[in-house]
């Protein structure tokens, strides 16, 4: 087989990174990853505890899985914002607006 047909997938840890002539790594998965959790929170917790216990919890056990992409790669700008534009829809989530303005 030629060297450049061959196509490498490796799974670290829910980044899947891929070999074809440059390094390029996707966040699909630790994003996935990061709503599950933080659906999972929220189901469990639901409305009983405050915005502070929510952001606690979601900075303890949510946080770290999207911080984790940012050991393993070096990301490019798109990918980014990609990151921020997930943390934004969390927090617009939490306490229920639909403007980036307001949760800033």
């Amino acid at each position: 087989m030629k060297r450049r047909t061959v196509l490498l997938q490796l799974i670290i840890e829910n980044v899947v990174t891929c070999f074809w002539n440059k390094f390029k790594c996707s966040i699909d998965q630790a994003k996935r990853s990061f709503y599950r959790a933080a659906n999972c929170i929220s189901a469990k917790v639901g409305t009983s505890a405050s915005e502070e216990v929510m952001v606690q919890l979601l900075k303890q056990k949510c946080l770290p899985i999207l911080l984790h992409v940012l050991d393993v790669c070096n990301l490019d700008k798109r990918s980014m914002q990609s990151l921020d534009f997930t943390m934004n829809r969390l927090f617009m989530k939490l306490f229920k607006t639909s403007s980036v303005e307001i949760e800033n």
